[in-house]
């Protein structure tokens, strides 16, 4: 059993990108880097209520294996991530932006040690992580 403990969450009140076809974000698990096609994403920078979001370098896009950046973000951390994963361009109006998607991973986590809530033979919320 695999299971993937890398997380990225920005807080609440900062900038995050959406896209139009949510199928971009469904296909990512398992893509061949090497066939990459860049599809659009979106900024959003205000909440619902209009209010102007913190401006972000790095968003979330509520994958596991997966964060947008934009150029600062990607300079700054292109040498440390490019080993772990593939650094891809994405499509935006508004700014260049490239997508890091996770490409290694490793089986470390303590099924035992953890505090692990369980359904059926499957992950659902890690209270704690051990790793061994």
């Amino acid at each position: 059993m695999s299971v993937e403990i890398f997380q990225f969450r920005g807080p609440e009140n900062c900038e995050w990108v959406t896209t139009e076809n949510t199928l971009n974000f469904q296909m990512l698990p398992g893509i061949d880097v090497s066939q990459w096609r860049p599809f659009h994403v979106q900024i959003v920078d205000r909440n619902d209520n209009g209010v102007r979001l913190v401006k972000s370098d790095v968003f979330s896009v509520g994958l596991n294996s997966v964060f947008i950046m934009n150029a600062r973000a990607r300079h700054a951390l292109e040498s440390a991530l490019s080993p772990f994963g593939s650094i891809l361009k994405v499509e935006c109006n508004d700014t260049s932006l490239w997508m890091y998607y996770v490409k290694n991973y490793v089986n470390a986590l303590d099924l035992k040690k953890s505090d692990i809530f369980w359904s059926d033979e499957e992950i659902l919320f890690l209270y704690a992580s051990m790793f061994s």
